[in-house]
This record gives structure tokens, sequence and C-alpha cells, in this order.
């Protein structure tokens, strides 16, 4: 059964689209959801020079960082809200590893399934970087949904 499912997100249409998903599991389950936003503590991104890149979408400061994941947390408040969803909680978590967390977190919270949205990294950038999604579901202690 699922009677605990952990949602990570990131601010991405995906990852409120698992979130759509997961409260489909959840109602047809009678399910909790624990809604979660890692944040990096580290900013370990290049800087930004404005005169060659036309529009910085993914370097922010830490403080942009914390202000992003808030923001991601009242947008999966909404979205629960709006889907009539009540048997949610929502934390903030701040990790320099996020698949790390989110596996722990789960282990922590008794999760009986973990679902995440795949941002979809390239083949080159999966090599050098990882995937997040790629790491919790190869070593996460339940089963994995990867939202496409």
């Amino acid at each position: 059964m699922l009677k605990k499912i952990l949602v990570p997100i990131d601010g991405s249409y995906i990852s409120f689209q698992a979130l759509e998903y997961a409260m489909q599991l959840g109602k047809a389950f009678d399910g909790e959801i624990v809604v979660t936003h890692v944040n990096d503590p580290y900013d370990l991104s290049a800087p930004v020079d404005p005169n060659t890149v036309t529009i910085p979408t993914c370097e922010q400061t830490p403080e942009e960082k914390k202000k992003a994941g808030a923001a991601a947390l009242a947008i999966a408040q909404k979205v629960a809200e709006r889907a009539g969803y009540k048997n949610i909680a929502f934390e903030k978590a701040i990790d320099k590893d996020p698949a790390q967390r989110i596996i722990d977190m789960a282990k922590d919270i008794e999760a009986d399934t973990i679902v995440m949205g795949n941002r979809g990294l390239g083949t080159t950038e999966s090599l050098f970087l990882g995937s997040v999604s790629t790491a919790v579901v190869k070593h996460a202690h339940c089963p994995v949904f990867v939202v496409k």
C-alpha cells in the first residue's frame, strides 16, 4: 500500500506534474504526501557575464535559490489546495547533495514510494554531473516513480 509518498520538487513544470501524479496515487490509496524542496547551500556555478549571456536562467545566488525553493513550495501548496488534497505536508531541506537528502528523507519518514520529475539532462551532462532522479532510483530503499 502507498500510505506515505515523498514528492521532491525543484520548481520545474515536470516536478509539479509529479505532484499531480502523486496526488492521484494518494487519493487511490488514501495516502499521505510529503512535498519537499532541497536547497543546495553552496553556489558552485560560474559567475555570469551579462555581456555574453542573454538570459541567465540557471545561475542563482544562494539567496535567490532559497527564495525559489520557498516559491516552489508555495506553488505546490496551491496545486494541492486546488486539487482538494488535504493529507499533505510541506518541508524545506538544505543539503549539498539533493539526491542523498531525498533518499535519507524517504527512510526517515518511512515513505512507501518517491514520486519525482525527471528534468531530462542530456547524455553529456548526465555523464559528468549525474542526475538527481537517477541517483535516487539507484539508491532509494523504496520504489521510485519518475515522471517525464
